[in-house]
């Protein structure tokens, strides 16, 4: 994973992606710059360290967990009139 100048990781979570036969787990990473302009860039499995992979399970697990309480919470946008 490269960073530009200026640039810093602003966030990284677990993610595990998944269809028929395949599953891909890869670590999410949220970079950002001084004007706040943002990008996404992934960590695939054969880029992670082992801290990495050994932590992976746990934090998708609160990843989860935490994204479920938000969808519980969240609602639409009132409309102006």
């Amino acid at each position: 994973m490269y960073l530009d100048d200026g640039e810093q990781i602003m966030a990284a979570w677990c993610k595990t992606y998944c269809g028929p036969g395949w599953t891909n787990n890869v670590v999410e990473v949220l970079v950002g710059d001084k004007s706040f302009k943002l990008r996404l860039d992934s960590l695939q499995a054969d880029e992670q360290t082992a801290v990495i992979r050994t932590l992976f399970q746990a934090e998708a697990l609160l990843n989860s967990q935490i994204l479920q309480e938000v969808l519980k919470i969240s609602r639409p946008r009132p409309t102006s009139v």
